[in-house]
This record gives C-alpha cells, structure tokens and sequence, in this order.
C-alpha cells in the first residue's frame, strides 16, 4: 500500500488529498494497524469520507466494523456504503438503527445500481450521530 500511495499523482494539486494506508477492524486491529497509530497521535483528523463496498455480507464483522467507523468519523463524516443484497446484509442496518449511533439515508432508491441486473444492489449514506 505503502508503494502505491507513493506512486500516485499528488491528490492536493486538486485541492485535497487522498491515499492508501492499512487499516485493521475493531479494537485490537485498529490499534495495531498503521492508520490506528496515526490515528492515536494530537494530529489525527477525522474524515471527510469513508468508502465502504461490500462489507456487510458477514454478520461477524458487523460489530468490528461499528467499532472503526466510530474511530474514523466525526458528524461531518459521510460514509457512503454499496452492498449487494445477502442473507445478513440488512442486519447490519437494523444494527446501526437499534444502536442509535448513525444516521442512514439511502441513495436513490428507484435508481438501479446494476445496469447489468445481476444483482440486487444498495447505497446508503451514514453519518455519526453528533
């Protein structure tokens, strides 16, 4: 990651910045991985965005999840997730309504997020609670 992150184009030419880092989930993960220690340090900033695509589909990592989207976001954070629709999917949803923690819009709902029609996809745009 380390590599690629070196080998981009400089991100802030177009007035902001983007990179690559390692990133564990849940507590021990986080604070183990490279982005955890950064994060532990007096400068660390929340941010603006979170990309998250295709990581709900395993009910056992829902709660590590939660955990780092926590660590990562503040109020202002927009994590924008797209999933396709599995057995456990949803449960992460209703995980994130019973914890009361974020707030979720879902993007577009009439539109198709798969011109293919394979699939059966969802995005949504959470936020932190403030």
């Amino acid at each position: 990651l380390e590599e690629e992150d070196r080998g981009g184009a400089p991100a802030d030419a177009a007035g902001g910045s983007l990179r690559s880092i390692e990133l564990s989930w849940g507590e021990e993960g986080f604070d183990a991985s490279a982005l955890g220690v950064e994060m532990a340090g007096p400068d660390a900033q929340p941010f603006d965005f979170v990309i998250s695509a295709e990581l709900v589909y395993l009910e056992e990592t829902h709660d590590l999840l939660l955990y780092t989207w926590q660590r990562l976001c503040s109020p202002q954070t927009q994590i924008y997730s797209v999933f396709i629709n599995r057995p456990f999917s949803w449960n992460f949803f209703a995980k994130l309504h019973d914890l009361d923690h974020f707030e979720v819009a879902q993007l577009d709902e009439e539109r198709d997020f798969d011109p293919c029609g394979l699939e059966e996809c969802h995005m949504h745009v959470v936020t932190l609670k403030g």
